[in-house]
């Protein structure tokens, strides 16, 4: 994954972004996904936060519940079926209910090499500029699903990696929805005039330049045309003048940014390239009749009340809290990562979700892991050694490999971990003799009792360390959340922070075990044996425990 300087998170691969939404989906083929969107489909997690992609998406879905999903500025709720065509580089985000079914396929114009026109001009309904979003009802969904299904059911087929088949099942598929939204979904009559092909690479440039290059003449030059020459040309095919253009463009990276991320204001106007906030203030309110501190505020309000809605799914049997975005009491924190691994992706990704203050640690200052981790999140996360962490955090996630913890809790420093709460993660698996691993700490003693005894002042707590990193963070991907988790440490006040900080990853009050003294942590750790026991066979980390009575 790419981070953009946004914050907002980009993917520039299919499989990426597969990683940050399922444990299990992959392709073989990089350019191309056909994903079925099962009911209950634990495999996929409920909730993305926006992002951005740089591959195509079509998206048919049928009895969608409460299924919301907010594309470029805009949310929408209270469907039934929907139909999605999305260009690469927009914004999207989805609350997916657990009834929703239909189909899902990704792919990179690498995917239709073979075919000579421009996606976006043979097919209008990709387009550059905004996300194209159509409600159906339940008849309209039945006939068009079976196109989709004859798609599914070519990618299926075993022997065909390159999926040439559906490939150009695909193609079809395209032209049979530019045929059922007819005519007004195309181009007018004069689309193939000169007018039109340059305001497409008029458009293009615009999305690629809008920061650096806000002037006619500058796309005019990259062009090879005159800029009178250039605006006529824009306004006959377009209705707009070529500024508009770009200062829409501006202004819809400008909103994404106030709405989807907490970046301060003045670092907004920094990367979009303004003079400083004032200008970028006066830009915003005269394009949006706000501030952009009160857009940000609305929008938070708008959020908030459809956070509010979703969290609790009620029905005759069940009521289960979803992960949200809830901080834990006390506000934004200063937490300290150690680890540059997946785990300490995951976490410290999570913990910046919340609103937190990162800062990854590492052996030394410039580890390439925790540099890009910092560069992934500007303004939220930063990279440090052991120590600089140590000193930075009100709080510390140990998720270092076991075998190195306490080295690692040892560069920190005593002195800067003392009194400090100490999430510990690891698990004391010793791999130097190949696959399974053992235990370098079991049955007498364990990983956690052994840090804290080691650092006698620090306030450790076991937690998290008996799943796979994915569900630690997103409870709600497996079961609705309804599966649980353990804490056990020898100061109550400090499981309570840490409590607190796994209800904000979503997890429910209910499925929080708190085991006892730091010797529980025993038990947890030599859990792990049987968790690679049933990990091994299947490659599947999707799953975790559930006490039943």
């Amino acid at each position: 994954m790419g981070g953009l300087k946004s914050g907002i998170p980009y993917y520039s691969e299919i499989n990426d972004f597969l990683e940050s939404i399922s444990p299990v989906h992959r392709t073989k083929d990089p350019d191309f996904l056909c994903l079925r969107l099962r009911e209950n489909d634990d495999t996929l997690c409920s909730f993305k936060a926006p992002f951005r992609k740089d591959f195509y998406f079509i998206s048919l879905v049928s009895n969608a519940g409460r299924t919301e999903i907010t594309y470029d500025n805009t949310n929408v709720d209270r469907l039934d079926s929907f139909l999605v065509f999305q260009s690469p580089g927009l914004v999207y985000s989805f609350y997916r209910d657990g009834s929703a079914n239909g189909y899902l396929i990704y792919f990179k114009k690498e995917c239709l090499s073979f075919f000579k026109p421009e996606i976006e001009r043979e097919f209008p309904f990709f387009n550059i500029l905004h996300t194209n979003f159509f409600k159906l009802d339940e008849a309209g969904f039945r006939e068009i699903a079976p196109y989709f299904e004859d798609v599914f059911k070519a990618y299926d087929k075993t022997g065909d990696a390159l999926h040439r088949v559906a490939t150009m099942k695909l193609l079809a598929l395209l032209y049979l929805m530019r045929e059922f939204f007819g005519e007004s979904m195309l181009l007018d009559g004069v689309s193939t005039t000169h007018q039109h092909t340059l305001l497409l690479r008029f458009i293009r440039l615009v999305n690629l330049f809008y920061i650096e290059k806000r002037t006619i003449e500058d796309y005019a030059s990259m062009l090879n045309v005159t800029p009178n020459h250039l605006s006529q040309s824009i306004r006959a095919a377009s209705g707009k003048n070529a500024s508009t253009h770009i200062s829409d463009r501006l202004l819809s990276e400008a909103r994404s940014l106030v709405c989807f991320t907490d970046l301060d204001i003045a670092e907004i106007a920094f990367q979009l390239d303004f003079s400083d906030p004032s200008n970028f203030g006066k830009f915003f309110k005269k394009h949006t009749g706000q501030t952009p501190l009160e857009y940000r505020r609305t929008a938070k309000l708008e959020r908030s009340t459809t956070e509010t809605k979703n969290r609790t799914i009620k029905d005759p049997h069940v009521s289960v809290k979803l992960a949200s975005s809830t901080k834990p009491k006390g506000g934004i924190m200063k937490m300290a990562v150690f680890g540059t691994g997946t785990v300490g992706d995951t976490i410290g990704s999570k913990l910046i979700d919340l609103g937190h203050d990162v800062m990854m640690g590492s052996r030394t200052s410039d580890n390439e892991k925790a540099t890009a981790f910092a560069a992934k999140h500007p303004g939220k996360a930063r990279a440090g050694t052991f120590a600089d962490a140590a000193a930075f955090g009100d709080v510390i996630f140990n998720c270092t490999a076991g075998v190195g913890s306490i080295e690692a809790l040892t560069l920190a420093g005593e002195s800067r971990i003392q009194d400090k709460v100490v999430i510990d993660i690891a698990n004391p698996l010793d791999f130097s003799k190949g696959v399974p691993p053992t235990l370098t700490a079991c049955n007498t003693t364990s990983l956690g009792e052994q840090i804290q005894e080691t650092f006698p002042k620090a306030r450790i707590v076991k937690a998290l360390n008996t799943m796979w990193c994915g569900i630690m963070v997103n409870p709600g991907m497996i079961n609705r959340g309804d599966h649980d988790t353990f804490i056990c440490g020898n100061d109550a006040e400090a499981k309570e922070v840490v409590r607190r900080i796994l209800s904000s990853f979503g997890w429910a009050e209910k499925n929080i075990h708190d085991l006892g003294d730091i010797t529980k942590s025993r038990g947890t750790e030599m859990y792990l044996p049987l968790w690679l026991s049933i990990y091994g066979p299947s490659n599947f980390a999707a799953f975790n425990i559930k006490i039943v009575s």
